[in-house]
């Protein structure tokens, strides 16, 4: 069937979706330049092995999927630097080794696990110092990976939060370009693999997205990258993931609202979506973060806290996140009593409600061009 413009378009416009099988090393070496495939290739292999030690995905599928997914989307976003592939590649090599030895050794002593982690860097860049050797490959370029693996893992002593912010302040600019592109192929892969997980975990990982995305969209702003609804000739390849991160999560936030409706909620929606969009107006609803406001009787209060109820969560703050949670809840028992809902509908019209408002937000990134929530980004990180 021959291509028309209306389907070229509809390419562009398509949400990305994961690859579910191990794709070979020559998948991937029509990007990358010899001698510079070579040092691919032993990372290829490299990380292939180690993979092979470490549990699967909570889809059941293949561990060593999720980095090739990584590397598959930034050539999607026309990005052609092997440096980026090889971090993409490598991104969670450091921490699932440290998770690996923590389980083996069944220890949570901080010390412990950051010498072993200093040991894990140490071989990784020693193997990749001595193949750069022999390929002729500068040793610039190894700093360079081993600069992005470093600010791309997780590490122990670190809550997510710092983990964030540290890839998206690190004062080398190519440094941070790089890392930003992977966290965002990154996010992308886990927000579509999420079938396995429950609704409450969806709404978490899709939340962690938006922090990203805030922060994303904030640092092409003050690069003055973003283009928003321009053409895709003028995307940058930071954009096209941002916006590819942007749909996956939006997807996701999508189906969590379909998942719960039918658990017989259905006659209570359109009050919850009318009190957020009389939140939207009345408020600065969407463009700051909140607080709960006990005197307002109206269901448009149950939008006030979303952000921080699910930041309390990613801080593992879990009494302050339970007191969120049950606070709507009550308050939810209370307001819809006459329709006699379980505690299992209750929990379903509150995710409904979480993840219909931030789709929300999701578009606003998308759209409005100087759209960002204010105080939750890397930069306002200290003062939510």
């Amino acid at each position: 069937m021959k291509t028309t413009p209306e389907y070229a378009f509809f390419r562009i416009l398509d949400f990305w979706q994961p690859v579910n099988k191990i794709m070979p090393l020559s998948a991937f070496l029509t990007a990358i330049p010899t001698p510079q495939s070579r040092l691919f290739s032993f990372l290829y292999t490299k990380t292939r092995k180690e993979y092979i030690h470490f549990p699967r995905r909570k889809n059941g599928k293949n561990a060593f999927i999720h980095p090739l997914n990584i590397v598959l989307y930034l050539q999607k976003a026309n990005i052609m630097d092997y440096l980026t592939f090889s971090a993409g590649l490598i991104h969670d090599l450091i921490e699932e080794k440290v998770d690996l030895f923590k389980k083996e050794e069944n220890t949570a002593d901080i010390k412990v696990l950051e010498q072993y982690e200093r040991q894990v860097i140490r071989e990784l860049q020693e193997g990749l110092l001595a193949e750069a050797s022999q390929n002729r490959i500068p040793e610039d370029d190894i700093r360079a990976i081993m600069e992005l693996a470093i600010v791309l893992t997780n590490h122990k002593r670190h809550d997510y939060y710092h983990y964030i912010t540290e890839i998206f302040t690190h004062p080398d600019k190519a440094i941070r370009e790089r890392a930003i592109q992977v966290k965002l192929a990154d996010r992308t892969h886990n927000v579509l693999s999420l079938n396995e997980f429950t609704d409450e975990q969806k709404l978490y990982q899709c939340f962690k997205n938006i922090f990203i995305l805030n922060s994303a969209k904030e640092h092409l702003l003050e690069q003055h990258e973003f283009v928003g609804l321009g053409s895709r000739q003028k995307w940058s390849s930071t954009e096209r993931l941002f916006n590819k991160c942007c749909k996956a999560t939006y997807d996701a936030f999508v189906n969590i609202c379909y998942q719960n409706l039918q658990k017989g909620i259905r006659k209570t929606v359109p009050i919850l979506e009318l009190a957020f969009h009389r939140y939207t107006f009345q408020t600065k609803g969407l463009w700051e973060v909140t607080k709960w406001d006990p005197q307002e009787m109206h269901p448009m209060k149950l939008y006030s806290e979303i952000v921080r109820k699910y930041d309390c969560r990613l801080h593992h703050q879990w009494k302050e996140y339970e007191k969120h949670a049950e606070r709507e809840k009550e308050y939810c028992h209370k307001f819809f009593q006459d329709f006699h809902y379980s505690e299992k509908q209750l929990q379903a019209l509150l995710n409904y409600k979480d993840a219909f408002a931030l789709t929300e937000v999701l578009v606003r990134l998308l759209y409005q061009k100087e759209y960002v929530l204010g105080k939750f980004s890397s930069s306002g990180l200290f003062t939510v």
